[in-house]
């Protein structure tokens, strides 16, 4: 058995929050530890048992059947690319990444697996490979070209995304290109793309919130693997990114779509 979650985060860290219930996985159905049990009763918390085989590798991460840090950040990690219970995921990533705790990314691999079984049907599938022009063809109205607003947000001569394109066809992301950039490239691949979906998608919100409502659609839908991995391990830089300039920028493309917004409702 393995505990985790809010409780095993208490256990290493006094001063994280109060934990509402117990979090136990059970690494297969015989796997029932009676003194451990009968010791988190006197809690008096709710305790919640669920069996999940895929946290095997997180066996070894354990003091006293308490994950460690390192596993938690790993689970956390792991998760964070689904719409669930999110933002508390987030919070305890940066909670961790500040106390400068690592992780196995097999680990990360492993869990993400497991995952995918346990919320089939969760997360929509992106096809990257569709061409832009159908890709960005969705339900969402647009005041302005998809392309031209990073040509209006790039931090460089030309958009950061296209530095790391595949090809000229898709919209798909070549990882040999993304290792040749700078960690500032890397990053501004990253910013560029949620501040255009900013504007783009919620020009009705205020500049921070439509950018952190991007950035958690970015992680959550549009990119997955070892590129959403990037995110989440840059996530605390990402998450409390506060740029005047940029968001300068946003805020008049924003009211320049809140206006053009405006005549389509009166027209």
């Amino acid at each position: 058995m393995i505990v985790y979650g809010s409780y095993a985060m208490k256990y290493w860290y006094p001063e994280f929050r109060l934990p509402k219930d117990i979090d136990i996985v059970q690494l297969d159905k015989d796997d029932h530890d009676i003194e451990l049990l009968s010791k988190l009763k006197q809690e008096n918390l709710p305790i919640e048992i669920k069996e999940a085989a895929f946290f095997y590798p997180l066996e070894d991460e354990t003091y006293n059947s308490i994950l460690s840090p390192e596993g938690m950040l790993a689970v956390r990690i792991s998760h964070a690319m689904y719409d669930l219970y999110w933002e508390k995921a987030i919070e305890d990533i940066i909670f961790l990444q500040r106390k400068n705790v690592s992780y196995d990314l097999r680990s990360v691999k492993l869990l993400r697996k497991g995952w995918k079984k346990v919320h089939k049907g969760v997360r929509e599938q992106m096809n990257m490979n569709l061409p832009p022009e159908i890709f960005f063809n969705s339900n969402i109205q647009r005041y302005y070209n998809h392309d031209d607003l990073h040509e209006l947000i790039k931090t460089d001569k030309i958009p950061a995304f296209q530095k790391i394109l595949r090809d000229n066809v898709s919209v798909a992301v070549s990882r040999d290109k993304f290792e040749n950039l700078s960690f500032e490239e890397k990053l501004a691949t990253v910013l560029e793309e949620v501040c255009v979906l900013a504007c783009e998608r919620h020009f009705d919100k205020s500049v921070k919130a439509a950018y952190r409502h991007s950035l958690k659609d970015f992680i959550t839908r549009m990119t997955s693997g070892w590129y959403n991995i990037f995110i989440l391990e840059n996530i605390d830089y990402l998450w409390n990114y506060n740029n005047d300039n940029m968001f300068s920028i946003m805020e008049k493309v924003m009211i320049h779509l809140r206006t053009e917004f405006s005549k389509k409702q009166d027209g």
